[in-house]
């Protein structure tokens, strides 16, 4: 497919993007593609790569370009297809694009004449080397700050008070990698060297052993995953290393009951009940019946059968079927994702920090539900794929101050893990500090129970 034609296709997809809808960047791409059968792989490996370049620099893009184009006089029409096309050239000319800016030039020139309204001029000017300078870039210290890090201004001005500015640079240039793809390996039913080698010699896959999760193997090239999954049902499921390790902070034991506040796709559900070889009662809940419904489906190969649905309201009492009191409650709980930007860049774009003020009243009111169902000695374990304090820390200290019932204890594993990672009885991980995506882990202890 012609330069011209890729960029009209790209430019569809961002105008999709922009629109009012809850699913992710990855699954409406691939509706988008269904949708257009004719692009061939090359092609929609180019959109794939094209767009999310978009999506993890789009804030920068959008920031330079805006002060690149009162610098020099220009307000091109932008609007419908040609709406994202500045940010485009800004990314594109900082390298941060599949082709440089003087390319996509040449491929926008197809659209000048409709277009109208500068961007002739513009495109002239735009093939001039090193169009950007220093002179595009904020002037205050938190834009500026979030301008290079591609982050909203109030998500960095939140970072640099909880962590400070180095430290924000840091984690905000790792959260703009590219992450690694992991899976975690059903060990109750096959072991990772078997797992490992059959991506090697049948998929051509390079395929190392996760550093810190003993359960995980980390594919460092692109690989049919669909086919291997769907070939090998039970083998293994697609998860971060982090969320792994957060699995394996909770300690589950053989034979205990536990139950999984937020069950949602069952990820963090297969993944305790796999650490006990299926030996235990797990309760799983969840607001959406059919959630609950695909956790037993992907359940069923694996063969554990101890699952038991519970579909919850998501305010008032907790249905009777639900035991009063279980060894370990899990709250998995709704959160911004953040801690997933290397993998979803597009929730820079979807969260504002009154979104995150309504997520921490949620968690705290799922927290305070679910904590009653603890039983004497038992553990409350808290996590979150977020990596902002009013997700995680202020949430726990919050329910420690008035459930003192209830203390802070630092999970075995936390022994195994980066000094960088334990805040106190937490753990903290995050591309910097694990190489993971971002998560938080709280295990409390309640009191009662043998001496």
């Amino acid at each position: 497919m012609k330069p011209s034609s890729l960029l009209g296709v790209l430019l569809d997809y961002l105008e999709i993007l922009d629109e009012d809808n809850p699913q992710p960047a990855d699954v409406q791409l691939s509706k988008f593609y269904r949708e257009r059968r004719f692009l061939g792989s090359k092609d929609r490996r180019f959109v794939g790569d094209a767009a999310y370049s978009f999506l993890r620099y789009r804030h920068r893009g959008e920031k330079r370009w805006d002060l690149w184009k009162q610098r020099n006089g220009l307000n091109p029409n932008e609007e419908g297809r040609t709406l994202h096309m500045g940010a485009l050239f800004a990314i594109a000319e900082d390298g941060f694009f599949p082709w440089n800016a003087s390319a996509l030039a040449d491929a926008g020139a197809t659209y000048a004449a409709a277009v109208g309204g500068g961007w002739t001029e513009v495109l002239e000017r735009i093939r001039i080397k090193n169009f950007l300078n220093e002179k595009d870039w904020p002037s205050e210290s938190i834009e500026r700050l979030a301008c290079e890090l591609s982050l909203p201004p109030w998500l960095a001005q939140c970072l640099v008070e909880q962590r400070g500015e180095s430290e924000v640079e840091e984690l905000g240039k790792a959260l703009l990698q590219i992450a690694p793809v992991d899976i975690r390996v059903n060990l109750s039913s096959i072991e990772r060297e078997v797992v490992r080698a059959d991506l090697e010699k049948k998929y051509q896959a390079e395929v190392d052993f996760t550093p810190l999760s003993t359960r995980g193997l980390r594919v460092n090239n692109r690989i049919n995953f669909r086919q291997f999954l769907s070939r090998n049902k039970g083998w293994a499921e697609v998860q971060d290393e982090g969320s792994q390790l957060a699995a394996i902070a909770t300690e589950v034991q053989p034979g205990s009951s536990v139950i999984d506040a937020c069950a949602g796709g069952g990820g963090k559900t297969l993944a305790l009940a796999d650490l006990v070889n299926g030996k235990g009662k797990f309760h799983v809940c969840d607001i959406d019946a059919s959630k609950l419904q695909k956790l037993l489906n992907r359940a069923d190969p694996i063969g554990f059968r101890s699952l038991t649905p519970h579909q919850i309201s998501p305010d008032g009492e907790l249905p009777p079927s639900l035991p009063s009191k279980a060894d370990l409650v899990v709250c998995d709980v709704p959160c911004s994702g953040l801690g997933s930007l290397r993998r979803n860049p597009d929730l820079k774009t979807r969260y504002t920090l009154e979104d995150i003020e309504r997520f921490s009243e949620i968690q705290s009111e799922i927290l305070r539900r679910f904590s009653e169902r603890v039983g004497p000695g038992g553990s409350l374990v808290y996590i979150t794929c977020s990596i902002l304090a009013q997700e995680n820390e202020e949430i726990v200290e919050k329910f420690l101050e008035s459930n003192p019932d209830f203390e802070a204890y630092t999970p075995e594993i936390a022994q195994d893990l980066p000094e960088a990672c334990l805040q106190g009885d937490w753990i903290r991980l995050d591309p910097i500090t694990s190489g993971t995506d971002g998560f938080f882990v709280a295990h409390l202890k309640k009191e009662g129970g043998e001496e």
